[in-house]
Formats: C-alpha cells, sequence, structure tokens
C-alpha cells in the first residue's frame, strides 16, 4: 500500500514539475523580452495613416504594416502575460495625457505617429539613429549610413525596420518599445525580428538596445529580417 501511494504521489509529483515547467518555457522568454512594469496597464499606439471625414465623424486608419505588426504583437503578450496583456490599443491621433507614464509599445514612425516622434526626440542624444522621413541615418563617428526602403513599379521590395527597446524617458521604471519601419513592411520586418529572431539576456535587467533590420517583401509578404546594426544603450 505504502509503494502504491508512494508512486501516486511521485507520478502527481511529476506531472506538476512538467506542467511548471512548460509553463515557465512558453512564458519567461517573453517576459525577458518585453520587460514589462505592469502588462496589465501598458498601451500599444499605431499611426494614423489617413484620417478620413465620414460626414458625421473623422475616421482615422492605419497601415497595412502596422495592422499585421499589432496581431503579432498582440499574441506575444498574450502568451507572456496570459489574464494581464495590454487592453489599451490607440491610435496616435488620440490624446494619451498620463498613459505615456505606461509601459508603451509604438507602431510605425514620427511621419505618421505624433508619439513616436515625441519620444524620438527626447532620445535623441542616447540614439545612434535618427529617423528623417522615411530614412533611418546610424551614426558610427564620423560616418553615418543611410537606409530607406527600395520600390519599383510602386511596389516595395527591399524595407527596412528599426526597434527600439528602452526605459520610458517619461517614467524609467516602465518600457518604451517602439517598432518603426521606413514604409508600412519595416514595422512588420521589425516586430518580426524582435519577436523572432532577437534573444533576450538571460539575466533580470532591463536589456536597452537599438537595431536596424533589412527584409525582402515579395506581394506584401515581409521575409526573415536580416540583422544590420545592432548596439546596447545605457540607461
Amino acid at each position: 500500500m505504502v509503494a502504491i501511494l508512494t508512486a501516486v504521489i511521485h507520478v502527481l509529483l511529476t506531472f506538476v514539475a512538467t506542467a511548471l515547467a512548460a509553463i515557465a518555457q512558453q512564458r519567461l522568454p517573453g517576459r525577458r523580452r518585453w520587460r514589462l512594469h505592469d502588462p496589465s496597464h501598458a498601451v500599444i499606439c499605431i499611426s494614423t495613416s489617413a484620417s478620413i471625414d465620414t460626414g458625421e465623424y473623422m475616421r482615422h486608419t492605419s497601415g497595412v504594416g502596422q495592422a499585421i505588426a499589432l496581431g503579432m504583437v498582440a499574441a506575444s503578450l498574450h502568451k507572456a502575460y496570459p489574464g494581464r496583456s495590454p487592453q489599451h490599443v490607440h491610435l496616435s491621433e488620440e490624446p494619451l495625457a498620463d498613459r505615456l507614464e505606461s509601459d508603451l509599445i509604438l507602431l510605425g514612425g514620427p511621419k505618421n505617429n505624433k508619439v513616436t516622434r515625441m519620444m524620438l526626440a527626447a532620445l535623441q542624444t542616447r540614439l545612434p539613429v535618427s529617423v528623417l522621413d522615411r530614412t533611418f541615418v546610424w551614426s558610427t563617428g564620423a560616418t553615418e549610413l543611410r537606409y530607406l526602403g527600395q520600390s519599383r513599379k510602386q511596389s516595395v521590395y527591399t524595407d527596412y525596420g528599426l526597434v527600439i527597446h528602452v526605459r520610458n524617458p517619461k517614467k524609467p521604471a516602465t518600457t518604451l518599445v517602439m517598432l518603426i519601419g521606413c514604409h508600412t513592411y519595416g514595422v512588420v520586418a521589425a516586430a518580426r525580428y524582435f519577436l523572432e529572431e532577437y534573444s533576450p539576456p538571460l539575466t533580470k535587467r532591463k536589456s536597452s538596445f537599438v537595431a536596424i533590420v533589412e527584409a525582402e517583401v515579395n506581394d506584401g509578404h515581409v521575409g526573415v529580417p536580416r540583422l544590420l546594426h545592432k548596439v546596447e544603450i545605457r540607461d
């Protein structure tokens, strides 16, 4: 009887340990990637590509790349923080007020996302990259490298993505993640790199970094991004 009870307890403990290991394996890499202070109050802000006057109200819209990246980001956050993933998704024309001090995830560049523009301005002295219209300018000493998405016959075939993961300058206890593209497909390239290719450190400290990636675009599909530059940023 004792042997049977011991065997049952062993099976139960093995089951619990296996279940906990599976949960940890699913959640911990995502949490190390995002490093959010309070995921349930995090804010996702996507660029406003156009505003349409319906006659009754102004309807704001965003680009296809931002929509695809939003789906990827939402799935990753739900996996990392089940039951606590962000519920606040805004277009950049909507006022954020004190939510600027929350964990922020910004999709889209400064041309169409005023919050991205604000944060880039606040971080400009700390970043090795600047965004001029649709061009990324990477500065290394006296050298400047410029990246602009390539197109032919009104179709983008190469685009560049910019990933910025730092402490939120409005409230350093929270996190700021910016996924920016030269064109709309570059936002997807940035999201694919951050969510699929980037390996977060195993330490508990926040890892602040900036990266530029390049990706081919075929009939609207953004291929696996290639890392061009990546540097850590001191907080």
